[in-house]
């Protein structure tokens, strides 16, 4: 009979509730028959059988099995007992402050008997609770101590549960890579198996704050999984969730549960009440009969202290109500709150016109948290018809924000609607998807782009010199007429134009292959007279050398020298080293480089900073090798410092320096 109570609980494990239904009365003959049946077995074969009605939704099984407990004389058995009593009652009307009190009372009691598994499933228990409560940071610790037990003495089921209720609390405090990782655990199984339960709540995660798109892949793995799917109740509550994110609320009510249905979740009933609300919102807006409606949720959520419901109600009925009302809700909504805008974000964008300054810039942080989530939103707006204009024009500066690739042509396509009078919209999304170009113009110059490296080898001379010669510029900015003076000085004004406008085509090609007028994100532009490259899209490496030597010169923190000197790697552009346009410009950044770094040499030798001196001056050094007064640092730190033979060595080099090149006669080493 024992064997039989593990075989059991295996069946379970996997699924198969009916066939480990069946293997435990078959337990419960044997051990009759057998004369085995005693208080130890009874108690085992009563709490087999509470999971199991739990699981099977079998409320006579359960209700019996806790019933035997109770009486059994075993105070943790008992508890739990209590504690799935009060589950019950929770997914009904129950108290979820009473029903954590009860959790906490059986995991201290297991804790207490070193019952790893009992202990992991009363604190999944309260973390499903507590997100249930709105309390999801609480919801977190309790399902991360919950799985810290699970992953060595609970079941698959268990922990998969215990990931999700984190998963869950994660997800309403914005922190979606780490809820994405534990969605992941929670889908795997080293078995192959997951339950049906397992993928509706995980699709439902990601539903709420994600993309409903793949929540609905996700969903669609509860086919053919388990007997029970069909008629589960939470199943079906989370295929009407994704009915009517598809904007299918007809659908989405066929679907809905009973008031009275259970599925043994915490605020279960009130959650049915919150969506049943939904649907109305979405299917008419607000009509008077909703109010007793609203009215009874919310007092049900109260008494629950169901924070969470509460909050999903009293959003949903101020979506349904008059500007004015609004308003005054999303005055009461802290930031933490964007998390509920998410959730019904069908419901916020038809109301997007609606929002004052301060309701509408929550929406648009909810929707920077979980693009995601927004971007199927925003899509449905924008494809559906009867959309008011000014909800459009909302809906096109938050999808310039959160949109990606495949919504280009659809806000390009919205901006050639003359009567919405939105030129460019979808520009600010090209320009924020478009790949940042860094330009490697110290020593042999190199482009970036994205995750593309091309050579200046690769690029004809005239093309790779106009990019060179904007980068020598104040804003990267010059005027046609110096590059015209800059580049082709002997051609006369029209040829040289022709040859501008050329180098200028092919420039762009190369920075954005494919494009056109009317997707381009303008990293080359001109106007008038004026031609040049965007800032926000284009940096270069000697750009950022001159920010650090400007900012040095009003902070003499060693961090800017040092970063300095990590980031000068040679002279600019040497690519053009005798072209006059490029000399000055070269010159000009290597002797601040040369300055900023001997000064910094010099401080850090007086202070006493030896390494971080020698550090910089050796970094100089590989940028510049003459560079004479650095040298002349080095060797006088490495004479401080003991270093004779490198101070030997670094001698040589700099007496060669100053015979050969300055024509000098160096100093003996032991006068430096």
């Amino acid at each position: 009979p024992w064997f039989a109570i593990i075989q059991s609980r295996m069946h379970a494990a996997a699924g198969r509730y009916d066939e480990a239904a069946a293997v435990a009365l078959q337990a419960e003959q044997v051990g009759a028959q057998m004369e085995l049946v005693g208080p130890s077995f009874n108690l085992v074969r009563a709490l087999n059988r509470l999971h199991l009605g739990i699981q099977r939704h079998d409320p006579a099984m359960r209700v019996a099995a806790s019933v035997e407990l109770a009486a059994g004389g075993d105070l943790e058995l008992a508890s739990i007992a209590r504690a799935a009593d009060s589950m019950c009652e929770a997914s009904m009307a129950g108290s979820l402050a009473e029903l954590c009190a009860e959790l906490v009372v059986s995991a201290g009691l297991s804790r207490q008997k070193n019952h790893r598994r009992y202990e992991g499933i009363s604190l999944n228990n309260l973390a499903l609770t507590e997100n249930a409560r709105g309390n999801h940071d609480a919801a977190v610790v309790a399902g991360e101590a919950a799985l810290s037990l699970l992953e060595f003495a609970g079941d698959n089921n268990d922990i998969a549960a215990a990931h999700l209720n984190v998963a869950r609390g994660l997800a309403h405090g914005s922190r979606w890579p780490e809820c994405q990782r534990h969605l992941d655990a929670a889908l795997s199984s080293t078995t192959g198996w997951v339950d049906p339960e397992v993928i509706a709540e995980a699709a439902d995660i990601v539903a709420a704050y994600g993309d409903p798109q793949r929540a609905s892949r996700i969903f669609e793995g509860t086919a053919n999984r388990a007997e029970r799917s069909p008629a589960d109740m939470y199943i079906r509550l989370v295929k009407a969730h994704l009915e009517l994110q598809r904007g299918r609320p007809k659908v989405a009510r066929t679907l809905l549960p009973p008031l009275d249905a259970q599925a043994f979740v915490p605020g279960f009933r009130t959650s049915l009440m919150a969506f049943e609300l939904q649907i109305q919102a979405f299917e008419a807006g607000r009509n008077p009969g909703m109010d007793a409606a609203f009215q009874a949720a919310l007092e049900l959520a109260t008494r629950q202290q169901a924070r969470f419901w509460w909050k999903t109600i009293r959003l949903t009925q101020a979506l349904a109500s008059g500007n004015d009302e609004l308003a005054a809700y999303v005055e009461s909504l802290e930031d933490v709150d964007a998390a509920h805008l998410s959730i019904q974000a069908e419901l916020v964008v038809r109301r997007l016109a609606d929002f004052d300054a301060r309701g509408f810039a929550l929406v648009r942080t909810a929707a920077t948290q979980r693009p995601d989530r927004w971007r199927w939103a925003l899509r449905g707006l924008l494809t559906g018809a009867g959309s008011l204009p000014a909800d459009i024009k909302r809906a096109v500066d938050l999808l310039e924000l959160v949109g990606d690739n495949d919504d280009v042509c659809r806000l390009r396509s919205i901006g050639k609607r003359r009567a919405l009078r939105l030129p460019d919209a979808g520009r600010a999304l090209i320009r924020r998807l478009a790949p940042r170009v860094y330009v490697e113009d110290l020593g042999r110059v190199s482009i970036r782009i994205g995750e593309r490296t091309v050579p200046g080898t690769d690029i004809r001379k005239k093309v790779l010199s106009l990019l060179c010669f904007l980068l020598t510029r104040p804003q990267f900015t010059a005027t046609r007429e110096q590059v015209l003076e800059a580049l082709w000085p002997e051609m006369d004004p029209e040829a040289g134009a022709n040859s501008l406008n050329q180098s200028a085509y092919f420039l762009r090609r190369i920075l954005e292959p494919g494009c056109d007028d009317d997707t381009t994100a303008g990293y080359l532009r001109s106007r008038a007279d004026l031609i040049w490259l965007d800032n926000e899209l284009v940096r270069s490496r000697s750009a950022d050398c001159l920010e650090l030597i400007s900012a040095m010169r009003r902070d003499s923190n060693p961090e800017l020298v040092t970063r300095l000197a990590e980031f000068y790697t040679g002279r600019f552009a040497v690519d053009f080293i005798y072209d006059d346009w490029s000399s000055s410009f070269r010159d000009t950044l290597h002797a601040s480089f040369l300055d900023r770094i001997e000064r910094a040499v010099t401080l850090d030798t007086r202070v006493g900073a030896f390494d971080r001196a020698l550090s910089v001056a050796q970094l100089a050094l590989q940028a510049d090798p003459d560079a004479e007064q650095i040298e002349l640092c080095l060797l006088r730190l490495y004479r401080r410092t003991g270093a004779n033979a490198a101070a030997a060595e670094q001698y040589s080099h700099y007496a060669s320096v100053m015979r050969d090149q300055l024509g000098l006669e160096p100093p003996p080493l032991e006068s430096i």
